[in-house]
């Protein structure tokens, strides 16, 4: 008996969001919540067993017919690309929510980010357009709930409505772009698409059409200001799936270039322009922010304009960079959203003037903040490293002017990152912190868990490169 594995990761966080919002008792909705992650998590680790890196193509795959009228089936399968973001999305949703205080009221946040996590997990392995457009609109709703109902400060619902409106304006270039495929190709299976693109001029709609849709979710400029709003306002759990799991970069990569290559060929350096432009004014964004998450969201617009940039050069190098960027920037931003949040608990902001001397009273969050923030910056021997060379490589030897401009990028926001740093860790420390604990047991397991991954990876590349 085959057991539909991709399936059962994908809709078990839902079923299990309905049966949390049923459960009427507060303690046994956490205690629900908490165990679906784990058996999703559980799941997943099957998933990478069974995948073999010797075999090339799509594993796992189901199928099934789904609305045959319009050439769309139900069609999941994982490759090395998105094997990654599905380890990951199980792994921060975990995180999330065995988390205390990550998500808000138990009633409505478990269901909502358990339904985040069925989406984004079905993004990252459908195989069929429509399928995947499915998916990718059901992530927008839990997002809103959980950022207007549990978010943070009196502009949450602001943030929130922000957020809705540029997804809503990338979704009508996607739903173009999917209906476009529907009515020219009659099908929607991305494998068919892939070997027989469309010709010419629609091919080059549909280029720009996806591009539209994935770059404003990615975060590119000047579609990008929804993502520092969002991170600023939202609940620590909104904001590590969001800022951990980039589906606007991931569908660049596996939609958008598959798709379009005689479109993505002559229009590229369009993609390399907006890559380049994005992650100079995300690095230097950072300058101006105060508060830690803002910082986080800038650096995370930046990150995603070096992946698009390698994701347009086209290389081997750009292509691998790009999948250990994203990865990396996954881990180090979800850590740096709980460090803010950490942070906050404590003395009651997440702004760099609120603290000083955080070394000498809480060496344990300390110590996770410095890895954390360097690993973003590409410090050699962390995760960030590896992904930001291979796209420089990549960068010059396609032109000596996109590898400076990544370059620049990176040091405008490694001189920030040390100079927050320098403010917030050393120095004398505050009186009124010294009342509040160090990092707890459970709050310093969320941290290790991240910071050893991107140590790990930063060693040990191969574990990702192998994948490509």
């Amino acid at each position: 008996m085959n057991v539909p594995l991709l399936g059962l990761i994908v809709f078990l966080p839902m079923i299990f969001a309905a049966a949390v919002w049923l459960m009427p008792d507060e303690r046994w909705r956490r205690l629900l919540g908490r165990a679906a992650v784990t058996m999703n998590l559980g799941l997943t680790l099957v998933a990478v067993a069974r995948f073999s890196v010797h075999e090339p193509g799509l594993q796992l795959v189901e199928r099934a017919e789904w609305v045959s009228a319009l050439g769309a089936s139900y069609a999941l399968g994982v490759d090395g690309v998105s094997l990654p973001f599905l380890v990951l999305t199980a792994l921060l949703a975990g995180l999330v929510v065995w988390q205390k205080g990550a998500l808000g009221p138990a009633r409505t946040a478990l269901p909502a980010l358990l339904l985040l996590q069925g989406a984004l997990t079905g993004v990252f392995v459908a195989r069929d357009l429509l399928l995947f457009f499915v998916f990718w609109e059901l992530t927008i709703v839990p997002v809103f709930i959980l950022t207007s109902t549990a978010g943070l400060g009196p502009m949450r619902l602001d943030a929130a409505l922000k957020y809705a409106l540029y997804m809503f304006v990338a979704s009508a270039f996607l739903m173009a772009a999917v209906l476009l495929v529907g009515v020219e190709a009659k099908t929607f299976d991305l494998a068919a698409l892939a070997a027989t693109p469309l010709d010419g001029d629609l091919q080059t709609a549909l280029f720009f059409l996806l591009l539209a849709g994935f770059g404003v979710k990615a975060g590119l400029v000047p579609l990008h200001t929804w993502l520092p709003r969002l991170l600023a306002d939202a609940p620590v759990g909104a904001a590590v799936m969001t800022v951990g799991l980039k589906i606007g970069a991931y569908g660049i990569m596996c939609v958008l270039l598959p798709l379009t290559p005689d479109a993505t060929r002559r229009f590229g350096w369009i993609g390399c322009a907006l890559g380049v432009g994005t992650a100079l004014y995300g690095g230097l964004g950072t300058f101006y922010q105060a508060n830690l998450r803002r910082f986080v969201g800038y650096a995370s617009v930046s990150h995603a304009g070096l992946v698009v940039l390698g994701i347009f050069i086209q290389s081997n190098e750009g292509t691998g960079g790009a999948l250990m960027m994203l990865v990396s920037a996954g881990l180090t931003s979800s850590a740096l959203v709980f460090i803010a949040a950490f942070m906050r608990a404590r003395g009651g902001s997440a702004d760099r003037t609120a603290f000083s001397g955080m070394a000498s009273v809480w060496p344990r969050l300390t110590v996770c903040f410095v890895l954390a923030l360097v690993a973003s910056i590409g410090l050699p021997g962390t995760s960030g490293f590896i992904g930001e060379q291979l796209i420089l490589v990549a960068a010059l030897a396609e032109n000596a002017f996109l590898a400076l401009a990544a370059l620049g990028s990176s040091l405008v926001a490694g001189v920030y990152a040390y100079s927050l740093l320098e403010k917030t860790c050393f120095g004398p420390a505050r009186a009124e912190h010294r009342a509040f604990a160090d990092l707890d047991g459970r709050e310093l397991a969320t941290l290790a868990i991240l910071c050893a991954l991107t140590v790990l990876i930063g060693f040990s590349p191969r574990v990702l490169l192998s994948l490509v």
